[in-house]
């Protein structure tokens, strides 16, 4: 099957660090596990070629969904786009959008990745659902659906926080979090359901998630709100963002006070400059080294 993508970079959009369960193979396809669908994905300049296991009613409407294509990015380029900075990351990152994900696995991904790096991420990630997710056989291959809270909160602590080698998930002190957030949802103990935090303002939404789910502080607040409630607002903050923003904006001082400065000066879809900063980070890191 087959959609269009006018403005839209599926290599950029998935390969930007907001997603952990997606692959790339040789032969250029993307693989990935969204929901309980198993999806094989590639683009051809402006049409995305796809296949999506099992079958569903609508799916150009649900990919279309996932991977915000309803997104206006000429309107936002505009609104964010205040600086030389702003207009390089865009310049060289054109089409990467934001994605929806799903509200329980973004929870969880999210607790995951505190004071951690995206390999290991992926692979914390990608052992939780070889271990406890429901499995999909495809053309040889096998696919896990992430799991459900259901089958989270029946893990075993010691299992989820030892390392790889001893065939843990390596989620270390994040185990905890992980398996009592599992065990909040399975046990219906929550005022609020995940889907529906796009209903609540941004701040009592932010407040919310931290007063609620050990682990969560401001950044994965942010995190999920921004790349599952469509909270475009939220400005994710880790110490890496901190370190960028202050060189690039002479911004001193904490988190919140950064964070402060960047929702008030990128406004509405400050999520989206956020993900466009962070995809130059690299580029702005060798200038300064080069300039120092």
């Amino acid at each position: 099957m087959k959609i269009q993508s006018k403005l839209f970079d599926l290599h950029r959009t998935l390969n930007c660090g907001q997603v952990f369960r997606w692959t790339l193979n040789e032969d250029q396809w993307w693989y990935g596990v969204v929901r309980d669908h198993i999806i094989k994905i590639r683009q051809v300049q402006n049409e995305l070629e796809f296949f999506i296991y099992p079958k569903m009613p609508e799916p150009a409407k649900f990919l279309s969904h996932y991977f915000r294509l309803d997104d206006d990015l000429e309107f936002i380029y505009q609104q964010i786009c205040k600086d030389n900075y702003m207009e390089y990351a865009i310049k060289n990152a054109r089409g990467l959008r934001l994605i929806r994900q799903e509200p329980w696995e973004c929870l969880i991904s999210y607790i995951i990745s505190q004071q951690n790096n995206i390999p290991k991420i992926k692979r914390s990630i990608e052992s939780l659902s070889r271990k406890f997710g429901t499995p999909y056989y495809i053309q040889e291959k096998i696919f896990h659906i992430f799991p459900t809270p259901a089958q989270l909160s029946e893990a075993n602590l010691d299992e989820l926080k030892r390392g790889f080698k001893l065939d843990g998930c390596a989620l270390g002190y994040r185990a905890k979090y992980v398996l009592k957030s599992a065990s909040l949802i399975q046990n219906e103990s929550l005022s609020f359901s995940l889907e529906a935090l796009k209903n609540f303002p941004y701040k009592e939404a932010c407040k919310l998630l931290q007063k609620t789910f050990p682990g969560v502080g401001p950044k994965v607040a942010d995190c999920i709100l921004l790349f599952s409630a469509d909270k475009l607002e939220a400005f994710p903050v880790d110490t890496w963002i901190r370190r960028l923003i202050s060189k690039l904006y002479s911004q001193k001082g904490s988190i919140r006070q950064i964070k402060q400065f960047c929702t008030e000066y990128f406004g509405q879809f400050a999520g989206y400059a956020q993900e466009y900063l962070f995809f130059a980070a690299k580029d702005f890191a060798n200038n300064f080294k080069r300039n120092q």
